[in-house]
């Protein structure tokens, strides 16, 4: 497969001449009020959090930026057009950058003869995977955002009318903090959880509650004039397609295949936040791993990306036209849009991402919403930058050598003292998914180790870890304790249950534990700390019911 580094090398100087061309935010800003101090607790202790999803300090690539913002401000021609309100789709260079990268990463995929998919473990459809050029994506089809947090405002804003969309269904456990987008836009009281399976989100359930919400009554009053350029759509399905904050798992083709159908089948929007896909690695024992990379000139930490599966949007966009385009206007809007960031390859700090829609008509659509057309595609100046350091191929090289080899390592570290800490308290982890996705039984064949034998992994990727506990014990009692008595914060299973539909799908015996943000030192104490609250918890019995009772308010400061 290859790399971010050799899809964008190639083509660094093509570009240089236009100049006019995201989570998925995890800004989980937690709060450390403490809670009363009782005799468990320690002030001298660090506070350590293991909920934090940012990239740690080292993986941010500082030196990469500035030389890129040296190179575009040195020259006329590119500094004063980034400087500039711009085009409504974002700055072109760095559209067209990310199509030949995109088209590079991802492979081809073409459309099953049969009309519906299958469900059987062998997939569905005859999917071709190339290991190079082969997605054949194009920047018409993209738009730059301000992010993944950005985008999904802007899609609700342009493409939903709480008039005339029914439902928004959240795969849940969900990324919790795209809820208030959700209500922001006058979805709030009208989210509805769908839940996963071993295999990701739960297709069987999730037609089952759409059906029902159609047979309810229902009275069309729209509010919004969609005008020529853009739709309404009925429903709303929001999810992290590959490597799920917080599940971590990735949907096969299979269920993708499945997906895309039922939302072209209800006129339901796609929207799939894909800030990991690029973010993944074979899951290996940490003691076949070489120490943390510090540079991105240093390939003894580098390894190949697992082979990536196709984008939703691209499932949707070798399928024929959909039966609820407008009638009468030629325009094609599809019904799948990959959402995706640069938060967490280059830094959240750029709030610069893109959206990949499976019609370019949806891509034009989102380019001018009203936000767009007053002050131009967002991140300007900021696209302009990350467009450099991509088409450099020095983006590629970081995330190569340095982010990814570093992910993996500290996951493979959490997972380690998980095992041999938490592991005999009953707490149990998601390991890993197949080569194909979650509920696969295929494995990556990939070297371990220095010598050259290749042994079958796991795929795993992202930030986070999602942790199980004993029966009888309460994650959000877990986290309050773990804040007031180890100066430890950790994300209870609550919050990412779906707002306003939390019954539906209920998470009281999960924690998430994130791994990229803490010191490799830190996540071993902090996972020794989580231990020594479990342990006190078994001994003294579980029902702690007035601890309970007074986090439920509480567990909101987390968010």
């Amino acid at each position: 497969m290859a790399s971010l580094a050799a899809a964008s090398t190639a083509n660094s100087n093509s570009s240089n001449s236009n100049s006019n061309s995201n989570s998925n935010s995890n800004n989980s800003n937690a709060s450390t009020n403490t809670a009363p101090v009782n005799e468990n607790q320690s002030p001298q202790k660090k506070l350590i959090n293991l909920l934090r999803g940012w990239p740690a300090p080292s993986l941010l690539p500082a030196s990469d930026l500035q030389s890129a913002a040296n190179y575009v401000l040195s020259d006329p021609a590119i500094a004063v057009p980034v400087l500039q309100y711009g085009i409504d789709p974002g700055y072109q260079p760095l559209r067209e950058e990310l199509a030949r990268c995109l088209s590079e990463l991802y492979p081809k995929y073409s459309a099953p003869s049969s009309s519906s998919p299958d469900d059987g473990d062998g997939g569905c459809g005859k999917a071709i995977r190339t290991e190079g050029k082969g997605a054949g994506i194009t920047a018409d089809e993209i738009t730059i955002t301000g992010g993944a947090s950005q985008s999904l405002a802007c899609v609700l804003q342009s493409f939903t009318d709480p008039g005339f969309t029914r439902a928004v269904w959240v795969v849940a456990p969900c990324y919790f903090m795209a809820c208030p987008i959700f209500e922001d836009n006058g979805f709030r009281g009208r989210l509805r959880a769908v839940p996963e399976d071993d295999g990701g989100v739960d297709v069987g359930v999730l037609e089952k509650r759409i059906r029902e919400c159609e047979a309810e009554p229902w009275e069309h009053r729209p509010l919004k004039n969609p005008y020529h350029d853009r739709k309404l759509y009925r429903h709303v399905i929001y999810l992290v397609a590959t490597c799920a904050n917080p599940s971590g798992k990735t949907m096969s083709l299979a269920r993708r295949e499945q997906l895309v159908h039922l939302a072209r089948e209800y006129d339901a929007l796609i929207i799939s936040d894909d800030v990991y896909d690029l973010l993944q690695w074979p899951v290996t024992p940490l003691s076949s791993l070489p120490p943390a990379p510090t540079s991105s000139s240093s390939s003894a930490s580098s390894f190949p990306l697992p082979p990536l599966l196709p984008l939703l949007s691209q499932i949707d966009a070798a399928l024929p036209p959909s039966r609820h385009n407008p009638p009468g206007t030629n325009k094609s809007f599809g019904h799948a849009i990959s959402n995706a960031s640069f938060s967490k390859l280059v830094g959240p700090g750029v709030r610069t991402g893109w959206i990949h829609a499976s019609a370019a008509d949806f891509a034009h659509g989102f380019s001018v919403t009203g936000t767009n057309r007053s002050g131009g595609a967002a991140s300007q100046f900021a696209a302009a930058i990350v467009w450099r350091v991509l088409a450099e191929g020095r983006l590629g090289a970081h995330v190569d050598h340095v982010v990814r080899p570093a992910l993996r390592r500290r996951h493979a570290l959490i997972l380690d003292i998980i095992g041999r800490v938490l592991g005999p308290l009953g707490v149990s982890v998601w390991g890993g998914n197949g080569v194909g996705g979650a509920g696969r039984e295929g494995r990556y064949r990939c070297r371990t180790g220095e010598g050259n034998e290749e042994e079958e992994a796991e795929v795993y990727g992202g930030y986070f870890v999602w942790l199980t506990l004993p029966e009888g014990i309460d994650s959000a009692v877990v986290a309050e304790r773990a804040k007031a008595e180890e100066e430890l914060v950790v994300a209870p299973g609550k919050i990412f249950e779906v707002a306003g539909d939390e019954s539906a799908a209920r998470f009281p015996r999960n924690l998430r534990l994130s791994y990229s943000w803490a010191d490799e030192e830190d996540i071993v104490e902090g996972v020794e700390r989580l231990g020594r609250v479990l342990e006190r918890m078994l001994e003294g019995g579980a029902g702690d019911l007035t601890a309970k009772r007074n986090i439920q308010g509480d567990t909101q400061e987390f968010k």
